[in-house]
Formats: C-alpha cells, sequence, structure tokens
C-alpha cells in the first residue's frame, strides 16, 4: 500500500508539471500546483513538501523536458542542422573581483557525441 501511495504522488506531480511545461506556466505556478496556496493553509496540493524542494524537482523536470525537446529536434532535422555548439559559463558572483570560466563544445547532430 505504501508503494502504491508513493507512485500516484509521483505520478500527480509529474502530470503537474507537464501541464504547467505545456500550459507555458511559470516556475512558480507550477510550485504552487504542487504545494498549494498560502491562502487555503497549502491544503490544495499535492505534496507537502518545501518551497525549495519543490523548486528543485520543478526546475530539474524542466530543464530536461527542454533538454530532451531540443536534442530530439537536432536529431529530427539531423539534414538541416551538421552540429551545434555548447557553450557553458560559470560565475562566481560571491567574489569581489570578477572571476568567470568559459567552456564551448562543438557536438555533432547526429552521434550527439563532442569533439
Amino acid at each position: 500500500m505504501g508503494k502504491d501511495l508513493e507512485a500516484a504522488a509521483f505520478a500527480r506531480v509529474r502530470d503537474a508539471i507537464r501541464q504547467g511545461f505545456v500550459e507555458g506556466q511559470t516556475t512558480d505556478q507550477i510550485v504552487r500546483r504542487i504545494r498549494g496556496t498560502r491562502a487555503n493553509q497549502y491544503r490544495d496540493g499535492i505534496l507537502e513538501i518545501s518551497r525549495r524542494s519543490a523548486e528543485s524537482v520543478v526546475r530539474t523536470a524542466i530543464n530536461h523536458t527542454a533538454n530532451v525537446a531540443r536534442q530530439e529536434l537536432y536529431k529530427a532535422n539531423d539534414d538541416l542542422i551538421d552540429s551545434w555548439r555548447f557553450v557553458a559559463t560559470c560565475l562566481r558572483p560571491r567574489r569581489w573581483t570578477t572571476w568567470r570560466s568559459t567552456i564551448a563544445m562543438r557536438c555533432s547532430a547526429t552521434t550527439l557525441r563532442y569533439w
């Protein structure tokens, strides 16, 4: 019975994130759908978790979905896109001095391997 409840809660959270993503809702709106609203003392939510945990789950799921969609777009259009470039910038805002590191990789659109 415990696993059934866990699976059901997971499915409700997954569906709430999917629906919010498809509807173009903000992360904050999806978090409210999962946690509920303060006005209703969070009784209208799906799960009793902290705001920070809910935001983390929502951001991770949305980023994953966007990345998978992007990769599928590249695969579906491999006749138009021969490669793509991945650029990541790391900023350290807590430092007084400016510190920045940039990583750039060129990736094959069909094999999704870096070179």
